[in-house]
């Protein structure tokens, strides 16, 4: 019987391990990870733990945490107060929607890329970086640090392109406004 289970805990780890999206580079005060199978209880999230397909990374007050995907080529890092989905569809597409708060972004890969999703904006990096705050009115900032990062508003089906240096306001009313970004934007602890 114990012989068993311990087949059974070796075949299920193994297949979760298809499953890895990711891992956590650094994570500082609480921070939590959700995993989709009810089973999983919450973890901390803690430097070289893996993220998996489905799970949910949430950080609390004075907290911060990054996440690398497995190919190196793309990473997140959220500031405190901040909920992101890890998504993983079928393709390399990575795919990450941020719940409420705000988190840097960076794709190095000039081929694959990483989107990231809001209520209102769908965010599209490809070799580039940015910076991405959601409201609680669910209105988006989403300012280009590196290159260029396309956005999309899901109520007006309004593109536009965010150059560097510069942001984009996007609101649940439609709307995109472009501006230039404002010094010290980005929190220290990100």
């Amino acid at each position: 019987m114990k012989n068993i289970f311990k087949t059974y805990i070796l075949i299920f780890s193994l297949c979760l391990s298809n499953d890895k999206i990711g891992f956590i580079a650094n994570a500082y005060g609480d921070v939590e990870i959700l995993s989709k199978e009810k089973r999983v209880p919450i973890l901390s999230a803690v430097a070289g733990r893996y993220i998996y397909k489905g799970d949910v990374v949430r950080t609390y007050k004075d907290s911060y945490c990054s996440v690398v995907f497995l190919d190196y080529s793309a990473m997140i890092s959220m500031s405190e107060m901040s909920e992101v989905s890890i998504k993983a569809p079928k393709s390399k597409l990575k795919k990450i929607d941020l719940n409420y708060g705000s988190i840097y972004f960076e794709n190095s890969s000039q081929l694959i890329p990483l989107f990231v999703f809001t209520g209102t904006t769908q965010v599209r990096s490809v070799s580039s970086s940015g910076y991405l705050v959601t409201l609680k009115n669910r209105d988006d900032h989403i300012y280009s640090i590196k290159n260029s990062v396309n956005i999309f508003n899901r109520y007006s089906k309004l593109k536009t392109i965010v150059q560097s240096n510069n942001k984009a306001l996007s609101y649940t009313g439609g709307e995109i406004e472009i501006a230039s970004s404002e010094e010290g934007f980005l929190p220290e602890k990100v």
